[in-house]
Order: C-alpha cells, then structure tokens, then sequence
C-alpha cells in the first residue's frame, strides 16, 4: 500500500481518526485500537489526545495476523454487551448504517451485515462469543466459527456496498474514493 492503512486519508481525515471520531459521537464506550506494524508512525500521526477514552494496545506478536490483534483487545477489557469490530481496512461507514448494526442487536445472537447476499463488516459479537474468540488458535481467523455458531447468526440485509468492500490495495482505495466522490484531502 506505501503507507500503513490506518494512515490512508479520506476527505482530510486518517481513516483511524474517522473511525474513532464515529465511534465516539455515536456513544461507544471501551474504544480499542490494537496496534500491529508501523506502530510509531501512527501515534506520531494520529492525534490520540482527541480521543480520551480510547485505550490503545499493541499487538506483541503482529505476524500472528488479525486474530492475535483482536484477542489482544479482548483481553484487556470487560465486555458489557457487545463488540463492534472495526478494521481499518474496511471503509468507514455511514453513521445510519452503524446505528442499524447497533440497533438490531439484543438477541444474544451474533450479527453480521449482508450486502446482496453476502456477508460483511463490521459484524457485532456478543459477550459469550468473545471467550470463543480468545480461544481460537491466532493462526485462524474469526470466520472460522461461524460455521460451528451458524444457528446464532442474524444477518441484516443492508443496502450499502462499502459493507463488502476491502481496503487492501492501492487500486481497491482509489477505486473507493472515485465511487463515493470522495478525496485524500
């Protein structure tokens, strides 16, 4: 990519600092932000002070993938209800769409977005499903238990792309900002 994701910028804004803007004016408590690579040049970059109730934490072994990122999270906070899990290589959403996703939970279910029949992010984990999550091997991924929970998944059907949408390459982020009339700057 030539930079590391969390640093992408999206009309001004780091895509971390998007993030986390959205999480906090929509109410989120216990903010988490796992760092893996590249970890100084992000908190050099990001203005963290702006954040304040957001804990960051570092990934000590990041070659174990985004599993080991995500346990490390899981294990540093007390769940109250729900985990919301945002990636950064995932677009930022709109704040209805992250309301439905927030709103529709409350069944003890798992619940993950659908666009056009497939499945997407972010997907909202309840309290049980984290214990099975830190008990995943770090080499496989999150994915790996939805077929064995597949009778306590909710898919909610949403109307909006960026929900299957994938930030790993410079062509899939250009391609982004030019759909959704969006700039760097």
């Amino acid at each position: 990519m030539g930079l590391p994701k969390p640093l992408l910028k999206i009309q001004g804004s780091y895509i971390l600092e998007w993030k986390l803007e959205q999480l906090q004016r929509l109410g989120a408590c216990n903010r988490l932000v796992v760092f893996g690579y590249h970890e100084a040049r992000i908190r050099n970059a990001v203005k963290f002070e702006k954040f304040p109730e957001t804990t960051v934490l570092s990934n000590p072994q990041p070659d174990a993938g985004q599993t080991s990122s995500l346990q490390v999270a899981l294990e540093a906070v007390e769940l109250s209800q729900y985990l919301l899990m945002q990636t950064v290589d995932q677009p930022p959403l709109p704040d209805c769409l992250i309301e439905k996703i927030l709103s529709n939970s409350g069944q003890n279910n798992l619940l993950i977005p659908v666009y056009c029949g497939r499945r997407g992010h972010p997907p909202l984990f309840p309290r049980w499903f984290v214990r099975e999550i830190i008990a995943l091997p770090a080499d496989r991924g999150v994915n790996s238990l939805y077929k064995k929970y597949a009778d306590r998944i909710n898919h909610l059907e949403l109307d909006d792309e960026r929900l299957i949408l994938d930030l790993d390459r410079p062509v899939d982020f250009y391609a982004y900002l030019e759909k959704f009339n969006l700039t760097i700057d």
